[in-house]
Protein backbone atom coordinates (compact mmCIF):
# COMPACT_ATOMS: atom_id res chain seq x y z
CA UNK A 1 0.00 0.00 0.00
CA UNK A 2 0.89 3.13 -0.63
CA UNK A 3 2.12 5.75 2.35
CA UNK A 4 0.25 8.64 0.61
CA UNK A 5 -2.27 7.29 -0.71
CA UNK A 6 -3.57 3.98 0.87
CA UNK A 7 -6.08 3.05 -1.98
CA UNK A 8 -3.18 2.36 -4.55
CA UNK A 9 -1.17 -0.52 -4.38
CA UNK A 10 1.79 -0.21 -5.69
CA UNK A 11 4.18 -3.61 -6.98
CA UNK A 12 7.64 -3.73 -5.63
CA UNK A 13 9.39 -4.49 -8.68
CA UNK A 14 7.54 -1.61 -11.09
CA UNK A 15 9.85 1.66 -10.76
CA UNK A 16 7.78 3.70 -13.35
CA UNK A 17 4.71 3.38 -11.11
CA UNK A 18 6.13 4.27 -8.12
CA UNK A 19 7.83 7.58 -9.73
CA UNK A 20 4.92 8.51 -11.14
CA UNK A 21 3.19 8.18 -7.37
CA UNK A 22 6.12 9.81 -5.62
CA UNK A 23 6.05 12.74 -8.33
CA UNK A 24 1.64 13.08 -8.29
CA UNK A 25 2.70 13.12 -4.32
CA UNK A 26 5.11 16.45 -4.67
CA UNK A 27 2.50 18.49 -6.24
CA UNK A 28 -0.64 17.33 -4.06
CA UNK A 29 2.06 18.34 -1.18
CA UNK A 30 2.62 21.43 -2.60
CA UNK A 31 -0.78 22.75 -3.13
CA UNK A 32 -0.48 25.01 -6.09
CA UNK A 33 -2.41 28.34 -6.19
CA UNK A 34 -5.50 28.20 -8.88
CA UNK A 35 -3.92 31.56 -10.06
CA UNK A 36 -0.64 29.81 -10.80
CA UNK A 37 -2.67 27.09 -12.05
CA UNK A 38 -4.56 29.40 -14.41
CA UNK A 39 -1.26 31.03 -15.57
CA UNK A 40 0.45 28.40 -17.34
CA UNK A 41 -3.04 26.35 -18.33
CA UNK A 42 -2.16 27.51 -21.71
CA UNK A 43 1.45 26.63 -21.83
CA UNK A 44 3.17 23.00 -22.78
CA UNK A 45 2.91 21.11 -19.86
CA UNK A 46 6.94 20.08 -19.81
CA UNK A 47 6.53 21.57 -15.53
CA UNK A 48 3.95 18.47 -15.34
CA UNK A 49 6.45 16.13 -16.84
CA UNK A 50 7.16 13.19 -14.95
CA UNK A 51 10.52 12.92 -13.49
CA UNK A 52 13.27 9.83 -14.99
CA UNK A 53 12.78 6.85 -15.73
CA UNK A 54 10.49 7.57 -18.35
CA UNK A 55 10.79 6.56 -22.08
CA UNK A 56 9.81 9.48 -23.56
CA UNK A 57 12.66 11.46 -21.52
CA UNK A 58 14.95 9.12 -21.45
CA UNK A 59 15.21 7.12 -25.29
CA UNK A 60 15.91 10.06 -27.75
CA UNK A 61 13.32 8.64 -30.21
CA UNK A 62 10.40 9.47 -27.92
CA UNK A 63 8.73 12.33 -26.25
CA UNK A 64 6.34 13.63 -24.61
CA UNK A 65 2.88 15.06 -26.49
CA UNK A 66 1.69 18.44 -25.54
CA UNK A 67 -1.97 19.11 -24.15
CA UNK A 68 -2.97 20.62 -27.95
CA UNK A 69 -2.07 17.04 -29.07
CA UNK A 70 -3.97 15.46 -26.80
CA UNK A 71 -1.28 14.41 -24.21
CA UNK A 72 -0.21 10.78 -24.08
CA UNK A 73 3.57 9.79 -25.98
CA UNK A 74 5.18 9.98 -29.50
CA UNK A 75 7.24 6.52 -29.77
CA UNK A 76 8.78 7.26 -32.63
CA UNK A 77 9.77 10.91 -33.76
CA UNK A 78 12.41 9.91 -36.35
CA UNK A 79 12.32 11.92 -39.59
CA UNK A 80 13.23 9.91 -42.44
CA UNK A 81 13.14 11.54 -46.27
CA UNK A 82 11.63 9.22 -49.10
CA UNK A 83 8.84 7.33 -47.43
CA UNK A 84 9.35 3.59 -46.83
CA UNK A 85 11.87 3.47 -49.58
CA UNK A 86 15.39 5.40 -49.93
CA UNK A 87 18.30 5.17 -51.41
CA UNK A 88 20.41 5.27 -48.67
CA UNK A 89 19.35 1.88 -46.88
CA UNK A 90 23.27 0.88 -45.63
CA UNK A 91 23.28 4.45 -43.36
CA UNK A 92 19.57 3.90 -42.51
CA UNK A 93 20.45 0.44 -41.10
CA UNK A 94 23.56 1.80 -39.32
CA UNK A 95 20.37 4.29 -37.72
CA UNK A 96 18.21 2.11 -37.16
CA UNK A 97 20.51 -0.72 -35.08
CA UNK A 98 22.04 2.56 -32.87
CA UNK A 99 18.30 3.45 -31.87
CA UNK A 100 17.35 -0.50 -31.28
CA UNK A 101 20.61 -0.27 -29.13
CA UNK A 102 19.56 2.63 -27.39
CA UNK A 103 16.18 0.97 -26.46
CA UNK A 104 17.97 -2.29 -25.49
CA UNK A 105 19.92 -0.78 -23.26
CA UNK A 106 17.01 1.43 -21.33
CA UNK A 107 15.35 -1.96 -21.13
CA UNK A 108 18.34 -3.63 -19.08
CA UNK A 109 18.50 -0.62 -16.71
CA UNK A 110 14.51 -0.65 -16.37
CA UNK A 111 13.16 -4.14 -16.19
CA UNK A 112 9.79 -2.73 -15.53
CA UNK A 113 6.62 -4.09 -16.29
CA UNK A 114 5.83 -1.03 -18.21
CA UNK A 115 8.87 -1.18 -20.15
CA UNK A 116 8.19 -4.61 -20.83
CA UNK A 117 5.37 -3.74 -23.19
CA UNK A 118 7.50 -0.89 -24.78
CA UNK A 119 8.06 -2.44 -27.92
CA UNK A 120 5.01 -3.02 -29.16
CA UNK A 121 3.90 0.85 -28.71
CA UNK A 122 7.48 1.40 -30.89
CA UNK A 123 6.57 -0.60 -33.65
CA UNK A 124 2.68 0.63 -33.83
CA UNK A 125 3.80 4.44 -33.85
CA UNK A 126 6.53 3.30 -36.65
CA UNK A 127 4.03 1.49 -38.93
CA UNK A 128 1.38 4.34 -38.41
CA UNK A 129 4.29 6.85 -40.18
CA UNK A 130 5.96 4.78 -42.66
CA UNK A 131 9.82 5.34 -42.15
CA UNK A 132 12.71 4.76 -43.88
CA UNK A 133 12.88 0.65 -44.98
CA UNK A 134 16.89 0.73 -43.65
CA UNK A 135 15.20 2.37 -40.59
CA UNK A 136 12.84 -0.75 -40.37
CA UNK A 137 14.96 -3.26 -40.88
CA UNK A 138 17.74 -2.20 -39.15
CA UNK A 139 16.08 -1.54 -35.97
CA UNK A 140 14.12 -5.10 -35.71
CA UNK A 141 17.44 -6.77 -36.95
CA UNK A 142 19.36 -5.39 -34.00
CA UNK A 143 16.41 -6.43 -31.63
CA UNK A 144 15.66 -9.83 -33.02
CA UNK A 145 19.75 -10.73 -32.45
CA UNK A 146 19.26 -9.67 -28.79
CA UNK A 147 15.97 -11.86 -28.47
CA UNK A 148 17.81 -14.74 -30.00
CA UNK A 149 20.85 -14.52 -27.55
CA UNK A 150 18.37 -14.57 -24.77
CA UNK A 151 16.57 -17.34 -25.89
CA UNK A 152 19.73 -19.32 -26.48
CA UNK A 153 21.01 -18.27 -22.86
CA UNK A 154 17.30 -19.36 -21.41
CA UNK A 155 17.29 -22.51 -23.60
CA UNK A 156 20.66 -23.29 -21.75
CA UNK A 157 19.66 -22.39 -18.37
CA UNK A 158 16.73 -24.82 -18.83
CA UNK A 159 19.18 -27.55 -20.12
CA UNK A 160 21.30 -27.44 -17.44
CA UNK A 161 18.19 -27.79 -14.83
CA UNK A 162 16.28 -30.35 -16.86
CA UNK A 163 19.67 -32.15 -16.86
CA UNK A 164 20.31 -31.54 -13.62
CA UNK A 165 16.92 -32.84 -12.53
CA UNK A 166 17.25 -35.66 -14.97
CA UNK A 167 20.52 -36.48 -13.36
CA UNK A 168 19.19 -36.52 -10.09
CA UNK A 169 16.49 -38.41 -10.52
CA UNK A 170 18.64 -41.25 -11.94
CA UNK A 171 20.85 -41.20 -9.31
CA UNK A 172 18.07 -41.86 -7.24
CA UNK A 173 17.12 -44.80 -9.05
CA UNK A 174 20.37 -46.10 -8.58
CA UNK A 175 20.44 -45.54 -5.09
CA UNK A 176 16.77 -46.87 -4.41
CA UNK A 177 18.20 -49.80 -6.37
CA UNK A 178 20.98 -50.44 -3.95
CA UNK A 179 23.17 -50.70 -6.46
CA UNK A 180 26.54 -48.08 -6.87
CA UNK A 181 26.54 -45.31 -9.42
CA UNK A 182 28.72 -46.33 -12.35
CA UNK A 183 32.11 -44.41 -12.98
CA UNK A 184 29.98 -42.08 -15.73
CA UNK A 185 26.93 -41.98 -13.56
CA UNK A 186 29.39 -40.16 -10.97
CA UNK A 187 31.31 -37.41 -14.06
CA UNK A 188 27.78 -36.79 -14.95
CA UNK A 189 26.71 -36.00 -11.91
CA UNK A 190 29.87 -33.95 -10.69
CA UNK A 191 29.44 -31.82 -13.55
CA UNK A 192 26.24 -30.80 -13.46
CA UNK A 193 26.76 -29.78 -9.58
CA UNK A 194 29.95 -27.65 -10.75
CA UNK A 195 28.41 -26.02 -13.29
CA UNK A 196 25.24 -24.98 -11.27
CA UNK A 197 27.99 -23.91 -8.56
CA UNK A 198 29.28 -21.51 -10.85
CA UNK A 199 26.09 -20.57 -12.34
CA UNK A 200 25.42 -19.33 -9.47
CA UNK A 201 28.18 -16.67 -9.34
CA UNK A 202 26.85 -14.77 -12.02
CA UNK A 203 26.58 -10.95 -11.73
CA UNK A 204 23.30 -9.00 -11.74
CA UNK A 205 23.39 -8.94 -15.48
CA UNK A 206 23.57 -12.66 -15.79
CA UNK A 207 26.82 -13.02 -16.77
CA UNK A 208 29.37 -15.29 -16.22
CA UNK A 209 33.35 -14.87 -15.40
CA UNK A 210 35.22 -17.95 -16.49
CA UNK A 211 37.68 -17.54 -13.56
CA UNK A 212 37.81 -18.34 -9.58
CA UNK A 213 37.43 -21.58 -8.33
CA UNK A 214 33.76 -22.49 -9.37
CA UNK A 215 34.80 -22.05 -12.67
CA UNK A 216 38.15 -23.99 -12.35
CA UNK A 217 35.87 -26.63 -10.80
CA UNK A 218 33.49 -26.46 -13.41
CA UNK A 219 35.73 -26.28 -16.39
CA UNK A 220 37.51 -29.99 -15.06
CA UNK A 221 34.66 -31.47 -14.53
CA UNK A 222 33.90 -30.94 -18.12
CA UNK A 223 36.76 -32.49 -19.27
CA UNK A 224 37.18 -35.57 -17.30
CA UNK A 225 33.34 -36.05 -18.51
CA UNK A 226 34.39 -35.52 -22.12
CA UNK A 227 37.81 -37.63 -21.52
CA UNK A 228 36.18 -40.77 -20.15
CA UNK A 229 36.88 -43.54 -22.24
CA UNK A 230 33.74 -45.68 -22.43
CA UNK A 231 33.69 -49.50 -21.54
CA UNK A 232 30.31 -50.43 -22.16
CA UNK A 233 27.61 -49.85 -24.29
CA UNK A 234 25.90 -48.24 -21.47
CA UNK A 235 28.85 -46.17 -20.95
CA UNK A 236 28.35 -44.74 -24.33
CA UNK A 237 24.37 -44.14 -24.02
CA UNK A 238 24.94 -42.28 -21.00
CA UNK A 239 27.72 -40.16 -22.34
CA UNK A 240 26.62 -39.16 -25.75
CA UNK A 241 23.20 -38.43 -24.02
CA UNK A 242 24.68 -36.13 -21.90
CA UNK A 243 26.59 -34.19 -24.04
CA UNK A 244 23.45 -33.73 -25.91
CA UNK A 245 21.82 -32.08 -23.55
CA UNK A 246 24.34 -29.26 -23.10
CA UNK A 247 25.38 -26.76 -25.40
CA UNK A 248 29.13 -26.70 -23.45
CA UNK A 249 29.56 -30.49 -23.37
CA UNK A 250 28.93 -30.28 -27.16
CA UNK A 251 31.20 -27.40 -27.75
CA UNK A 252 34.19 -28.74 -26.12
CA UNK A 253 33.59 -32.50 -27.72
CA UNK A 254 34.04 -30.74 -30.95
CA UNK A 255 36.62 -27.73 -30.91
CA UNK A 256 38.31 -29.40 -27.68
CA UNK A 257 40.32 -28.25 -24.60
CA UNK A 258 42.59 -25.14 -26.22
CA UNK A 259 44.74 -25.49 -23.26
CA UNK A 260 45.64 -29.13 -24.03
CA UNK A 261 46.55 -31.56 -26.83
CA UNK A 262 42.78 -33.31 -27.00
CA UNK A 263 41.08 -32.69 -30.24
CA UNK A 264 37.87 -34.05 -31.78
CA UNK A 265 39.87 -37.34 -33.12
CA UNK A 266 40.24 -38.35 -29.41
CA UNK A 267 36.87 -37.73 -28.61
CA UNK A 268 35.58 -40.12 -30.84
CA UNK A 269 38.62 -42.82 -29.60
CA UNK A 270 36.59 -42.31 -26.31
CA UNK A 271 32.84 -43.46 -27.79
CA UNK A 272 34.96 -46.89 -29.16
CA UNK A 273 34.71 -49.23 -25.84
CA UNK A 274 37.43 -51.39 -24.72
CA UNK A 275 40.64 -50.12 -23.76
CA UNK A 276 42.37 -46.30 -24.77
CA UNK A 277 45.30 -47.97 -26.32
CA UNK A 278 43.04 -50.32 -29.00
CA UNK A 279 41.06 -47.76 -29.93
CA UNK A 280 43.54 -46.42 -33.17
CA UNK A 281 42.77 -47.57 -36.37
CA UNK A 282 44.95 -50.61 -37.28
CA UNK A 283 47.04 -49.71 -39.39
CA UNK A 284 46.79 -51.27 -43.03
CA UNK A 285 50.69 -51.21 -45.01
CA UNK A 286 48.58 -52.75 -48.29
CA UNK A 287 46.28 -49.74 -48.69
CA UNK A 288 48.57 -47.33 -47.55
CA UNK A 289 50.88 -48.46 -50.46
CA UNK A 290 48.64 -48.31 -53.12
CA UNK A 291 47.47 -44.39 -52.29
CA UNK A 292 50.58 -43.41 -52.22
CA UNK A 293 51.42 -45.31 -55.71
CA UNK A 294 48.16 -43.84 -57.17
CA UNK A 295 49.47 -40.31 -55.21
CA UNK A 296 52.78 -40.74 -56.73
CA UNK A 297 51.08 -41.53 -60.61
CA UNK A 298 49.39 -38.39 -60.22
CA UNK A 299 52.11 -36.15 -59.14
CA UNK A 300 54.06 -37.77 -62.22
CA UNK A 301 51.24 -36.90 -64.70
CA UNK A 302 51.51 -33.09 -63.39
CA UNK A 303 54.79 -33.11 -63.59
CA UNK A 304 55.79 -34.49 -67.43
CA UNK A 305 52.20 -32.18 -68.78
CA UNK A 306 54.61 -29.54 -67.64
CA UNK A 307 57.83 -31.13 -69.12
CA UNK A 308 58.28 -32.31 -73.03
CA UNK A 309 61.98 -33.29 -71.56
CA UNK A 310 61.59 -37.31 -72.14
CA UNK A 311 64.93 -37.66 -70.32
CA UNK A 312 63.63 -36.17 -67.48
CA UNK A 313 60.14 -38.39 -67.51
CA UNK A 314 62.59 -41.15 -65.68
CA UNK A 315 63.73 -39.33 -62.99
CA UNK A 316 60.32 -37.66 -62.26
CA UNK A 317 59.16 -41.63 -62.44
CA UNK A 318 61.86 -42.86 -59.42
CA UNK A 319 61.11 -39.41 -57.84
CA UNK A 320 57.32 -39.75 -57.69
CA UNK A 321 55.06 -43.57 -58.04
CA UNK A 322 58.17 -46.07 -59.14
CA UNK A 323 59.37 -47.04 -55.50
CA UNK A 324 55.92 -47.45 -54.58
CA UNK A 325 54.91 -49.42 -57.66
CA UNK A 326 58.52 -51.82 -56.60
CA UNK A 327 57.00 -52.14 -53.64
CA UNK A 328 53.54 -53.64 -55.21
CA UNK A 329 55.65 -55.73 -57.83
CA UNK A 330 57.07 -57.58 -54.34
CA UNK A 331 54.14 -57.44 -52.12
CA UNK A 332 53.56 -61.03 -50.48
CA UNK A 333 51.39 -60.35 -47.65
CA UNK A 334 47.90 -60.95 -47.48
CA UNK A 335 45.41 -57.62 -47.57
CA UNK A 336 44.68 -57.01 -43.75
CA UNK A 337 41.08 -55.58 -44.39
CA UNK A 338 37.94 -55.99 -46.87
CA UNK A 339 38.79 -52.04 -47.69
CA UNK A 340 42.31 -53.09 -48.34
CA UNK A 341 41.48 -56.37 -50.35
CA UNK A 342 38.54 -54.32 -53.02
CA UNK A 343 41.37 -51.38 -53.13
CA UNK A 344 43.78 -54.26 -54.44
CA UNK A 345 41.46 -55.80 -56.79
CA UNK A 346 40.50 -52.22 -58.55
CA UNK A 347 44.78 -51.54 -59.28
CA UNK A 348 45.01 -55.10 -60.48
CA UNK A 349 41.80 -54.25 -63.10
CA UNK A 350 42.91 -50.11 -63.37
CA UNK A 351 44.40 -49.20 -66.42
CA UNK A 352 45.29 -45.76 -65.43
CA UNK A 353 45.56 -45.13 -62.44
CA UNK A 354 46.33 -49.41 -61.06
CA UNK A 355 49.28 -51.69 -61.94
CA UNK A 356 46.87 -53.64 -64.57
CA UNK A 357 49.57 -55.57 -66.80
CA UNK A 358 52.33 -55.57 -64.51
CA UNK A 359 54.17 -58.24 -61.89
CA UNK A 360 52.22 -56.43 -59.40
CA UNK A 361 48.24 -57.19 -60.84
CA UNK A 362 48.70 -60.59 -59.84
CA UNK A 363 50.48 -59.51 -56.66
CA UNK A 364 47.43 -57.41 -55.63
CA UNK A 365 44.86 -60.20 -56.72
CA UNK A 366 47.02 -62.39 -54.39
CA UNK A 367 46.95 -60.74 -51.55
CA UNK A 368 42.86 -60.23 -52.23
CA UNK A 369 42.77 -63.73 -52.23
CA UNK A 370 44.52 -64.38 -48.85
CA UNK A 371 42.27 -61.68 -47.48
CA UNK A 372 38.97 -64.41 -48.80
CA UNK A 373 41.00 -67.13 -47.28
CA UNK A 374 41.43 -65.89 -43.90
CA UNK A 375 44.79 -63.88 -44.15
CA UNK A 376 46.45 -66.91 -44.99
CA UNK A 377 50.03 -65.74 -46.63
CA UNK A 378 49.77 -66.30 -50.21
CA UNK A 379 53.34 -66.56 -52.05
CA UNK A 380 54.19 -64.47 -54.21
CA UNK A 381 55.54 -64.04 -57.79
CA UNK A 382 54.32 -66.54 -61.11
CA UNK A 383 51.75 -69.24 -59.90
CA UNK A 384 54.62 -72.00 -60.13
CA UNK A 385 53.99 -73.81 -56.50
CA UNK A 386 51.37 -76.41 -58.48
CA UNK A 387 49.18 -76.45 -55.03
CA UNK A 388 45.54 -76.31 -54.55
CA UNK A 389 44.60 -73.12 -53.29
CA UNK A 390 41.18 -73.54 -52.12
CA UNK A 391 39.41 -77.01 -51.18
CA UNK A 392 35.79 -75.24 -50.12
CA UNK A 393 34.71 -75.62 -53.99
CA UNK A 394 36.52 -78.52 -55.70
CA UNK A 395 36.00 -78.31 -59.11
CA UNK A 396 37.64 -74.86 -59.81
CA UNK A 397 40.58 -75.36 -57.63
CA UNK A 398 41.26 -79.07 -58.86
CA UNK A 399 41.14 -77.32 -62.36
CA UNK A 400 43.90 -74.71 -61.13
CA UNK A 401 45.86 -77.47 -59.89
CA UNK A 402 46.06 -79.39 -63.59
CA UNK A 403 46.31 -75.86 -64.88
CA UNK A 404 49.10 -75.05 -63.20
CA UNK A 405 50.73 -78.34 -63.54
CA UNK A 406 50.91 -77.88 -67.63
CA UNK A 407 51.42 -74.31 -67.57
CA UNK A 408 55.02 -74.87 -65.55
CA UNK A 409 55.67 -77.88 -67.88
CA UNK A 410 58.97 -77.32 -69.73
CA UNK A 411 57.96 -77.50 -73.21
CA UNK A 412 61.77 -76.67 -74.13
CA UNK A 413 63.65 -79.68 -76.39
CA UNK A 414 59.97 -81.29 -77.06
CA UNK A 415 58.68 -81.63 -80.71
CA UNK A 416 56.73 -79.47 -82.35
CA UNK A 417 53.92 -81.30 -82.05
CA UNK A 418 54.06 -82.24 -78.74
CA UNK A 419 54.44 -78.79 -77.58
CA UNK A 420 51.94 -77.86 -79.01
CA UNK A 421 49.69 -80.38 -77.69
CA UNK A 422 50.76 -79.05 -73.86
CA UNK A 423 49.41 -76.14 -75.30
CA UNK A 424 46.33 -76.54 -76.30
CA UNK A 425 45.90 -78.45 -73.12
CA UNK A 426 46.82 -75.12 -71.58
CA UNK A 427 44.31 -73.34 -73.31
CA UNK A 428 41.28 -75.62 -73.29
CA UNK A 429 42.14 -75.90 -69.07
CA UNK A 430 42.29 -72.13 -69.47
CA UNK A 431 39.15 -72.11 -70.75
CA UNK A 432 37.05 -74.34 -68.84
CA UNK A 433 38.24 -72.39 -65.17
CA UNK A 434 36.91 -69.11 -67.14
CA UNK A 435 33.58 -70.41 -68.25
CA UNK A 436 32.86 -72.84 -64.92
CA UNK A 437 30.46 -71.48 -62.46
CA UNK A 438 31.97 -69.91 -59.53
CA UNK A 439 31.17 -70.65 -55.64
CA UNK A 440 33.04 -68.87 -53.76
CA UNK A 441 35.22 -65.19 -54.05
CA UNK A 442 38.45 -67.24 -54.37
CA UNK A 443 37.18 -69.04 -57.26
CA UNK A 444 36.95 -65.56 -59.10
CA UNK A 445 40.30 -65.22 -57.76
CA UNK A 446 41.65 -67.99 -59.28
CA UNK A 447 39.70 -67.00 -62.72
CA UNK A 448 41.34 -63.92 -62.59
CA UNK A 449 44.68 -65.17 -62.12
CA UNK A 450 44.15 -67.67 -65.45
CA UNK A 451 42.22 -65.42 -67.30
CA UNK A 452 45.26 -62.62 -67.21
CA UNK A 453 48.26 -65.21 -67.87
CA UNK A 454 50.60 -63.46 -70.25
CA UNK A 455 47.63 -62.13 -71.65
CA UNK A 456 45.04 -59.20 -71.07
CA UNK A 457 41.79 -60.13 -69.49
CA UNK A 458 38.67 -59.91 -71.13
CA UNK A 459 36.41 -60.20 -68.35
CA UNK A 460 38.59 -57.98 -65.59
CA UNK A 461 35.91 -55.68 -64.87
CA UNK A 462 33.54 -58.42 -65.00
CA UNK A 463 35.77 -60.50 -62.09
CA UNK A 464 35.08 -57.60 -59.26
CA UNK A 465 31.14 -57.87 -59.76
CA UNK A 466 31.15 -61.47 -59.28
CA UNK A 467 33.65 -61.19 -56.47
CA UNK A 468 31.03 -59.33 -54.70
CA UNK A 469 27.71 -60.76 -55.72
CA UNK A 470 29.19 -64.61 -54.82
CA UNK A 471 30.50 -63.22 -51.34
CA UNK A 472 27.06 -61.54 -50.68
CA UNK A 473 25.16 -64.81 -51.55
CA UNK A 474 27.52 -67.15 -50.28
CA UNK A 475 27.54 -66.61 -47.04
CA UNK A 476 25.43 -67.85 -44.52
CA UNK A 477 22.95 -65.14 -43.12
CA UNK A 478 24.57 -64.54 -39.85
CA UNK A 479 27.78 -64.22 -41.17
CA UNK A 480 26.73 -62.08 -43.95
CA UNK A 481 28.36 -57.94 -43.85
CA UNK A 482 25.83 -55.95 -41.75
CA UNK A 483 24.11 -52.89 -43.22
CA UNK A 484 26.56 -50.61 -41.93
CA UNK A 485 29.48 -52.98 -43.72
CA UNK A 486 27.81 -52.83 -46.82
CA UNK A 487 27.42 -48.59 -46.58
CA UNK A 488 30.89 -48.50 -45.97
CA UNK A 489 32.13 -50.41 -48.78
CA UNK A 490 29.11 -48.61 -51.11
CA UNK A 491 30.92 -45.20 -49.75
CA UNK A 492 34.56 -46.56 -50.72
CA UNK A 493 33.78 -47.10 -54.51
CA UNK A 494 31.55 -44.01 -54.58
CA UNK A 495 34.93 -42.40 -53.29
CA UNK A 496 37.18 -44.18 -55.65
CA UNK A 497 34.78 -43.18 -58.45
CA UNK A 498 34.93 -39.36 -57.55
CA UNK A 499 38.54 -39.46 -57.66
CA UNK A 500 38.86 -40.82 -60.62
CA UNK A 501 36.60 -38.54 -61.79
CA UNK A 502 38.66 -35.48 -60.07
CA UNK A 503 41.74 -36.43 -61.47
CA UNK A 504 40.64 -36.28 -64.93
CA UNK A 505 38.83 -32.85 -64.96
CA UNK A 506 38.88 -31.10 -61.39
CA UNK A 507 36.56 -28.22 -62.52
CA UNK A 508 33.51 -30.57 -62.27
CA UNK A 509 34.86 -32.96 -60.10
CA UNK A 510 32.82 -30.56 -57.29
CA UNK A 511 29.59 -30.33 -59.05
CA UNK A 512 28.93 -33.65 -59.95
CA UNK A 513 26.28 -37.26 -60.17
CA UNK A 514 29.82 -38.73 -58.72
CA UNK A 515 30.32 -35.61 -56.16
CA UNK A 516 26.68 -36.75 -55.06
CA UNK A 517 26.40 -40.18 -54.60
CA UNK A 518 30.10 -39.94 -52.68
CA UNK A 519 28.34 -37.19 -50.52
CA UNK A 520 25.21 -38.97 -49.70
CA UNK A 521 27.56 -42.42 -49.12
CA UNK A 522 29.32 -40.35 -46.42
CA UNK A 523 26.35 -39.11 -45.05
CA UNK A 524 24.34 -42.66 -44.69
CA UNK A 525 27.54 -43.82 -42.67
CA UNK A 526 27.46 -40.81 -40.23
CA UNK A 527 23.64 -41.30 -40.02
CA UNK A 528 23.46 -44.97 -39.58
CA UNK A 529 21.88 -45.69 -36.26
CA UNK A 530 24.60 -48.46 -34.66
CA UNK A 531 22.20 -51.71 -33.41
CA UNK A 532 25.25 -53.21 -31.54
CA UNK A 533 28.76 -52.90 -29.99
CA UNK A 534 30.40 -54.07 -32.69
CA UNK A 535 28.63 -51.42 -35.24
CA UNK A 536 29.65 -48.43 -32.35
CA UNK A 537 33.09 -50.37 -32.93
CA UNK A 538 33.13 -50.14 -36.68
CA UNK A 539 31.44 -46.94 -37.31
CA UNK A 540 33.56 -44.94 -34.68
CA UNK A 541 36.57 -46.72 -36.27
CA UNK A 542 36.10 -45.94 -39.69
CA UNK A 543 35.28 -42.33 -39.30
CA UNK A 544 38.62 -41.89 -37.51
CA UNK A 545 40.37 -43.59 -40.44
CA UNK A 546 38.54 -41.06 -43.22
CA UNK A 547 39.78 -37.70 -43.31
CA UNK A 548 36.83 -36.74 -44.97
CA UNK A 549 33.95 -37.85 -42.97
CA UNK A 550 35.98 -36.50 -39.63
CA UNK A 551 36.07 -33.44 -41.52
CA UNK A 552 32.21 -32.90 -42.08
CA UNK A 553 31.73 -33.81 -38.34
CA UNK A 554 33.86 -31.50 -37.14
CA UNK A 555 32.78 -28.01 -39.48
CA UNK A 556 29.69 -28.99 -41.31
CA UNK A 557 26.01 -28.05 -40.85
CA UNK A 558 22.95 -30.16 -42.34
CA UNK A 559 19.06 -28.65 -42.10
CA UNK A 560 16.68 -30.84 -39.72
CA UNK A 561 12.97 -29.48 -40.08
CA UNK A 562 14.18 -26.32 -41.25
CA UNK A 563 16.73 -25.45 -38.89
CA UNK A 564 20.50 -26.11 -38.74
CA UNK A 565 22.28 -28.29 -36.89
CA UNK A 566 26.23 -29.63 -36.61
CA UNK A 567 26.24 -32.96 -38.22
CA UNK A 568 27.83 -34.40 -35.19
CA UNK A 569 24.30 -34.19 -33.90
CA UNK A 570 22.51 -36.97 -35.95
CA UNK A 571 26.29 -38.95 -35.84
CA UNK A 572 26.36 -38.66 -32.05
CA UNK A 573 22.33 -39.63 -31.72
CA UNK A 574 23.34 -42.49 -33.98
CA UNK A 575 26.06 -44.09 -31.65
CA UNK A 576 22.83 -44.78 -29.31
CA UNK A 577 21.76 -48.30 -29.57
CA UNK A 578 17.95 -49.03 -30.15
CA UNK A 579 15.34 -46.97 -30.22
CA UNK A 580 17.14 -44.12 -28.40
CA UNK A 581 19.00 -43.47 -31.82
CA UNK A 582 15.83 -42.36 -33.74
CA UNK A 583 14.62 -38.80 -31.80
Amino acid sequence: MNAKNPSITVEPNDVQVATSLAVLAKVQAEAVKPDAVEATSGKEDENYMLESPHPALDLSFMRLKTRKEGGGIDYWTVASDGGYRTSDYAADCEMGRALAEEYLKYLGEHPTNGSRTLLGCIVLDMIAKRPAKGLVIGFMAAVNEYAMSVARIAKDIATVNSGTVANAARCRQVDDAGAPATEIDTLIRDFYANKDAWSAMADEDGDLVADGPEYEQSWASCKKLIRYQCRTEEDVRRKVMAILENGWLEETAEIGFGDEPFHFRDFLKTLIPGPAGLVDPVPDPLLEAIKAYRAGLIEFNRLAAEDDDDVRWSEYGAMTYEPWQEKLDNWTEPARTRESAIEALRAALGEDDGVYGTDAAECMVRAALGYLEGGKRVPGGRASTGQTVATASPTIPEMYEEWLAVRNHNVIGMAEEEADAVYQQYASLQARIIAAAPQMPRDVAIQFLVDTDDTDSDFSKEFERRVRLIAQENCPVQARPSMLVQLIATYAEAKWIWETQWCEDEDKAGDSVEWSAYEDAGDAILNYPCASMDEIRIKAAFVLSDESLTDTLMNCYRTVNGAEEYCLLPFLRSMLSGEVARP
